[in-house]
């Protein structure tokens, strides 16, 4: 019966050894798959320069690129939660946990820092097209004084030819009536003379006050064109410096990007030599039960041969009774010895075999306490990507409004 026990233990063990060479197995495949997606994401994360125009593209790659980071995230989540499964101390997982969770705020800070750069670049761009269209109006406005400015010469050059085609008709004897009812259309202040003289006069201060008029016209004008033109170039500096903060902002911002790509970079290979670290202590404590196992195997095999040795020599006894009952009484009390001697060993040997039950059942809670750790920090890992996610969702409906 004690060595069925013993036997069924046996099997017992090499049963959970399987299992965790199977579990190993996965681990190193899910290893594995984790390097080429990091090498994936090293190769796909080359530095280029952006534009103002190229800031939304550069933004969707990063976005996209992030996608497949928290794929990879998730990768390494699951080979701790298959670890789990093998190791025996949860001290571990709690320090990768917790990398992971400092990692995921270190992310949002920098999400949130690309949020409030993205809307210093959405305010730039406003002011630069509202001061676009200021230097726009303003040019239309010159233009428009410049036409009014020509227009209001060439009236003037027009009535000064008039008045002296007129003075000359007056001067050559022409009819004062004539020139009286042409100046009465050109002027209000023209009177009724008989006089040539009283009719020169009053060209004469027609043609001064049109003189006067225009001059001040044109001054005016002259005088918003200046306002003008200094106007345009107040403007035109305050676009050059507003594009140039922009450009500062833009650079300034893609330089954030640049460092917390880095980072990000720098954590993964970080966290893939922690792993590495964790699969090989695995497998040298997957190796330490082996061997373990196999000793307790070669305990059992030398406990099962002395048992078999006595049951020899007990049948050896009771036919040596049978033969020879004077000589039966000292063999008889050194068999008893002997009997007891096998006795307590194998009663120690029991209780070697309990308390390694023991262990093992102790190992399976553990085994179970880290699972249902992992698995209530995953979920905590999931919230705050989940958390991530939404944020990320704000910054570009906000980005497209």
């Amino acid at each position: 019966m004690l060595f069925d026990e013993q036997r069924q233990s046996s099997e017992e063990l090499q049963e959970k050894q399987a299992a965790r060479e199977a579990s190993l197995s996965v681990l190193r495949n899910i290893l594995a798959e984790r390097r080429e997606a990091f090498d994936r994401a090293e190769a796909g994360a080359s530095s280029e320069k952006l534009s103002r125009q190229e800031l939304q593209s550069e933004l969707s790659r990063l976005r996209e690129q992030l996608q497949t980071e928290t794929a990879t995230l998730r990768d390494v989540k699951i080979a701790r939660e298959e670890r789990t499964f093998a190791t025996k101390s949860a001290s571990a997982a709690l320090a990768a946990e917790l990398a992971v969770d400092s990692h995921l705020q270190a992310k949002t800070a920098k999400t949130a820092e690309t949020a409030d750069h993205e809307a210093v670049v959405a305010t730039t761009r406003t002011r630069i097209a509202i001061v676009q269209e200021e230097h726009s109006a303003e040019l239309q406005r010159r233009e428009d004084l410049a036409q009014q400015l020509r227009k209001a010469v060439a009236e003037q050059v027009a009535e000064s030819a008039r008045v002296q085609s007129l003075e000359a008709e007056v001067a050559a004897g022409g009819d004062a009536g004539d020139v009286r009812s042409a100046v009465g259309a050109e002027s209000s202040q023209a009177g009724s003379s008989s006089s040539t003289n009283n009719t020169n006069n009053n060209i004469n201060n027609n043609n001064n006050n049109n003189n006067e008029n225009n001059k001040t016209t044109a001054s005016e004008l002259r005088s918003e064109l200046a306002q003008s033109e200094e106007r345009c170039h107040l403007l035109q500096l305050s676009w050059k410096e507003t594009e140039q903060r922009s450009s500062q902002a833009v650079a300034k911002l893609r330089g954030d990007l640049d460092g917390a790509r880095i980072e990000l970079q720098r954590s993964l290979r970080e966290a893939a030599e922690a792993h590495g670290n964790e699969v090989v202590n695995l497998e040298n404590e997957v190796q330490e039960e082996r061997q373990r196992a196999s000793n307790e195997v070669l305990l059992e095999q030398s406990c099962a041969e002395q048992i078999q040795r006595l049951r020899e020599s007990r049948t050896q006894l009771l036919a040596d009774r049978v033969v020879g009952a004077p000589q039966a009484s000292g063999c008889a009390t050194t068999l008893r010895e002997e009997l007891w001697q096998v006795k307590q060993e194998v009663s120690a040997e029991e209780m070697q075999i309990m308390d390694r039950r023991q262990r093992l059942v102790r190992a399976e809670q553990r085994q179970r306490d880290a699972k249902v750790d992992g698995d209530q920090r995953a979920m905590k890992v999931r919230s705050m990507i989940q958390d991530l996610w939404e944020s990320l969702r704000a910054v570009r409906a906000d980005i497209g409004d």
